[in-house]
């Protein structure tokens, strides 16, 4: 497997975010909170980790935050009461720590929101509804998701992917519905104008992220040829135009000006979740038997690699593992994952170097977060 760079511009997009989660070895485990980690996202100064943990009621996510330099959890209330949706989710900070940017609403529609670090000066940015979604197709209905923001290296603008039908999902998958007909988009912070960076209607997609120049962007998707013109947007005859071009690559290369798919991958089918650390520079998720050449039996094993000086190496060194999730630090220094081995029925949350030393399971001390609440509503 190899990598190729195009005028020296890397962007890579995430192709599936298959979801997962820790059940952490609790403290003091409450019957109201199961302490249930699912998803995971760094600070702007590296130091602490945003992760979401599960309570009983009708609202059961909760995020908190865990110190990497004291040791210490603690809710992330400003989140919490944020805005009355029974959703608030994906929070993301600002590169220099002063704005939070998050998702808030219903199943049907969800929208953009920002404020201050501390709570204060809740704004939102989109503000797209669906209180009367209309069949589209057999089992497909329209919605407005627009999700996984980030912001742009000066934080004035923020980008964000935007579904358009929620459809059904293949059995074997297990749940019933996913979005569909994904497209990435930015919207400015101050005055909330909007602009389209994908027109391409993909099945699948990823969280989208600038890169330090703030024009280049990093993401990973799938038009899936045996989507329906339903599920995807584009026909048929376009999706064969897509797969003869792009091949099986997942991961490309966007400027954030022309926008044309520039595959950065030769061969990367089951490859994904890319991060961009430095120029020249990617972790990213894969199959290990595609990134080793070997055939595929049975269940699909992901490990994380690094792409750096023209090379790939693999971070974990392990081929019985399954990467549920993971979240890159800003200074690019380490890597935070999710991940479960073949014989162990928990996900593991732990932290990892970017050259492969120093990996290490982080506990969260939920006797910390039992003291704060027991809710079991917000």
């Amino acid at each position: 497997m190899t990598i190729k760079f195009v005028c020296s511009v890397l962007i890579v997009f995430l192709l599936l975010g298959n979801g997962g989660f820790m059940q952490g070895d609790s403290e003091a485990a409450s019957d109201e909170c199961i302490h249930v980690v699912n998803a995971i996202q760094f600070s702007n100064d590296s130091d602490k980790l945003l992760f979401r943990y599960r309570c009983g009621g009708p609202n059961p996510d909760f995020w908190a935050v865990y110190e990497f330099s004291s040791g210490r959890a603690y809710d992330l209330d400003v989140l919490h009461k944020a805005t009355k949706n029974a959703i608030n989710d994906s929070p993301s900070y600002s590169r220099d720590g002063k704005l939070i940017t998050f998702v808030a609403g219903e199943d049907s529609h969800r929208n953009i929101f920002v404020m201050n670090a501390d709570g204060s000066n809740v704004r939102q940015l989109t503000h797209d509804y669906n209180e009367n979604p209309k069949e589209v197709g057999s089992n497909v209905v329209t919605m407005r998701l627009n999700a996984s923001p980030s912001f742009s290296p000066d934080g004035k603008r923020i980008i964000f992917k935007r579904s358009g039908v929620k459809r059904q999902k293949p059995e074997q998958f297990g749940d019933p519905m996913l979005p569909s007909r994904w497209d990435i988009y930015e919207i400015e912070v101050e005055t909330g104008k909007e602009r389209r960076l994908t027109n391409y209607e993909f099945y699948l997609i990823s969280q989208p992220f600038y890169l330090p120049d703030g024009k280049r962007f990093i993401f990973s998707s799938n038009l899936s040829i045996n989507a329906s013109q339903t599920e995807s947007g584009v026909e048929e005859k376009a999706r064969h135009k897509y797969w003869d071009k792009n091949k099986e690559n997942t991961i490309f290369i966007m400027d954030g000006q022309n926008n044309a798919l520039i595959p950065v991958l030769k061969k990367g089918r089951h490859s994904d979740e890319p991060r961009f650390v430095r120029e020249g520079v990617i972790v990213f998720r894969s199959d290990v038997t595609d990134v080793d050449g070997v055939a595929r039996t049975g269940t699909i094993y992901y490990d994380l690699f690094a792409y750096k000086n023209g090379r790939i190496t693999r971070l974990l060194n392990a081929r019985y593992r399954r990467i549920f999730n993971f979240s890159m630090s800003p200074d690019g220094l380490k890597t935070a994952l999710l991940e479960r081995t073949v014989d162990y029925p928990y996900v593991e949350l732990s932290v990892i170097n970017i050259d492969g030393t120093g990996k290490r399971e982080i506990r969260i001390p939920w006797r910390q977060l039992d003291k704060q609440n027991t809710r079991t509503s917000q």
